[in-house]
């Protein structure tokens, strides 16, 4: 099973210096299929986040990323995991630049993408901002507000729930355990090593539920 993430620079693993959580879970199953190297029987994991991307960007280059992990192995399975909407819901010189209807109409293009595909794919949660950080130090330009990304994200919830698809929901874990004094941010965008960690663990068990489906 060939398990492709799509994202953005959270997935792609923005200032982890010990690996995003798309590579803690690389590293989870590559080090269980190294116990046993002659029966491949753990997914193998390909991180295709990148740095700023939105949903459209997204739906654009899904199916040449896909195609170039397909055509040497035309038979190999795949499943996909989902992890965008951080940067549709910013602010861009106080302008939207996505509204929550049209996050919603994408996701429906970019789930019709993936089922071309496989019928095999999660979605994961937005993650919490810490306003008076990431717009104190990031990108004057832009602004990221803590409002609209739970908008976006409850957008995301329900559509998944339409859709019946699993969507794994990180902000409120993330939140409460920041409210318990953990540091998950230090750019308040960006997880640290401990806020991908976190991630990690709370993926990692739903991502084995899709694979066993």
């Amino acid at each position: 099973m060939r398990v492709l993430v799509f994202g953005d620079s959270i997935a792609q693993g923005f200032w982890a210096a010990e690996g995003g959580w798309v590579e803690r879970l690389r590293k989870h199953y590559d080090k269980r299929q190294i116990k046993d190297l002659f029966t491949p029987s753990e997914p193998h994991i390909f991180n295709l986040g990148i740095s700023g991307d939105i949903t459209t960007g997204v739906i654009k280059r899904l199916a040449n990323e896909t195609e170039a992990r397909k055509w040497r192995w035309p038979h190999e399975k795949f499943a996909f995991v989902v992890a965008i909407g951080i940067n549709d819901a910013v602010m861009e010189e106080g302008t939207e630049r996505s509204s929550a209807d049209k996050y919603q109409s994408e996701l429906k293009t970019l789930l019709q993408e993936v089922n071309k595909f496989s019928d095999r794919v999660m979605f994961v949660g937005l993650t919490p901002i810490v306003e008076h950080i990431v717009n104190d130090r990031l990108w004057k330009s832009k602004r990221y507000l803590e409002q609209r990304v739970i908008e976006f994200d409850e957008v995301l919830k329900e559509f998944c729930v339409e859709q019946k698809v699993p969507y794994v929901h990180l902000h409120q874990p993330m939140k409460e355990r920041m409210d318990a004094g953990h540091s998950l941010f230090d750019d308040g965008l960006h997880p640290n090593d401990a806020g991908h960690e976190f991630i990690f663990q709370l993926i990692r068990p739903e991502l084995d539920k899709l694979l066993a489906a």
